[in-house]
């Protein structure tokens, strides 16, 4: 936390002891917290998309995205993305999601899928994270929409993105 420019203050954020229903129990019933304001509880700011300076753009990037794997929050698919493109997302939509505020712990992590799969349009999972086997399914199962282009991803990051330790798997 510290090397990323927050604090580790006085919080519960970590420590947990109740059972596996009472922490259900809880998080059905917490407030809610942005992940931008559970960031900023520990210190941690970002600058903003439109202030950012092209040459702090990869030094703010990484620290964003290790701050949100601090918070327990994850992200897969994001090749697609440029730099630029990818820190604005992060800043408008996951810095802004709400989750209940319960402490974080390592068998916990929310994850954020970038292609969107699932979502009304599938065209980004299609064309740059789908395998040719999923591919021909979504043609024989949707035959009434066109097949986007299977195109090559143009960044390389999401193997070196941070993976939540879940014990057990």
């Amino acid at each position: 936390m510290r090397a990323l420019g927050g604090v580790l203050g006085p919080t519960r954020d970590f420590d947990d002891d109740r059972d596996p229903i009472q922490l259900l129990i809880a998080a059905e019933t917490a407030p809610l917290i942005t992940h931008g304001a559970w960031l900023r509880r520990h210190g941690l700011t970002f600058i903003a998309p439109d202030a950012l300076r092209p040459r702090e753009l990869p030094g703010e990037l990484r620290r964003l995205i290790l701050a949100l794997a601090f918070a327990r929050v994850f992200l897969s698919c994001t090749d697609h993305l440029g730099d630029t493109a990818l820190y604005s997302w992060l800043c408008a939509e996951v810095l802004n999601a709400e989750e209940p505020d319960v402490p974080r712990s390592e068998n916990e992590a929310f994850h954020w899928d970038l292609s969107l799969a699932g979502a009304d349009n599938n065209d980004i999972w299609l064309s740059y994270y789908a395998s040719e086997e999923e591919r021909a399914e979504w043609a024989e199962e949707f035959t009434e929409d066109p097949l986007p282009p299977m195109l090559p991803r143009p960044f390389h990051r999401d193997d070196h993105l941070p993976q939540p330790y879940l014990p057990g798997r």
